[in-house]
């Protein structure tokens, strides 16, 4: 089975760490489509399918993106992981509660990414994403 992700997100450094996790076994995500602006991952979301979306919160309209997904029901299941550098226990706590399966605090970290790609992984009925 071939996976693939979005990662919505400017900022190259953290970008990098995310792609290189998606592309780590035991989980490898084949195909990584990158999207600096809102408006262009929706564009790809209308004529890509993905796995699994990463959102930089910090981006202008990602948080909307995130409400968005979540009130689409051709992406309402489709598991959206937020990234951020506020990582306030309380704005946290309304992100999880709005929709994201996973929050992940800014700089990113590998090890961190990767975990919790494999946690949400294991999370859909027991099977890779």
């Amino acid at each position: 089975m071939s996976l693939s992700a979005l990662i919505v997100m400017d900022e190259l450094a953290d970008r990098s760490v995310v792609e290189s996790s998606l592309r780590a076994k035991p989980i490898v995500f084949e195909r990584c489509f990158a999207a600096c602006a809102t408006s262009t991952a929706h564009r790809w979301l209308e004529h890509e399918q993905v796995d699994l979306v990463f959102v930089d919160l910090d981006l202008e309209g990602g948080s909307q993106m995130v409400r968005d997904l979540r009130t689409n029901s051709r992406y309402g299941a489709l598991p959206v992981v937020g990234m951020s550098y506020n990582s306030d226990a309380e704005l946290v706590g309304q992100l999880l509660n709005g929709g994201l399966d996973a929050f992940l605090s800014k700089p990113l970290r590998r090890d961190i990414v990767r975990a919790e790609i494999e946690e949400i992984a294991g999370l859909r009925s027991g099977q890779s994403v």
